[in-house]
């Protein structure tokens, strides 16, 4: 019996070692197009979209309302998002590579001359619900 316990005690502590991310946007200029997320968990891969560990393509409206994100507990994660208003797949950006389209990070971090770091805008969810709130900057 006790044994019996034991066993099942470790198979909830395996299976619930998930929380929940949820991203929400707090100013969209416009419910035009989408918005695109990307979720990293390490520094090395921070700002490399082909490294990150989940993407998401939702409306605005989906990010108004908050995206729920399954995360693993105890990870560190960054999210980088952009609004996507002309719908072309791309953050539009200009001669300088400024960008013409609403972005934000987790923790609403900024760099000084671009991205900021991995540090800056990484977070920690231990257990529960986490929420992000993410004041685009356009």
């Amino acid at each position: 019996m006790l044994l019996n316990l034991f066993f099942n005690l470790l198979f909830v502590a395996t299976v619930n070692n998930t929380t929940t991310v949820t991203v929400k946007v707090s100013n969209p200029q416009s419910e035009n197009g989408q918005i695109y997320l990307a979720l990293y968990n390490s520094e090395e891969d921070f700002m490399d979209i082909d490294k990150a560990s989940l993407k998401v393509i939702k409306p605005v409206s989906s990010f108004k309302n908050g995206v729920n994100l399954k995360v693993s507990t105890n990870s560190e994660y960054a999210v980088v998002i952009f609004h996507d208003e002309n719908n072309n797949g791309e953050l539009d950006t200009n001669t300088l590579g400024i960008p013409k389209e609403g972005y934000a990070f987790s923790n609403n971090a900024m760099g000084m001359f671009g991205p900021p770091s991995f540090d800056k805008a990484s977070f920690q969810c231990n257990s529960g619900v986490c929420s992000q709130v993410l004041e685009l900057n356009y």
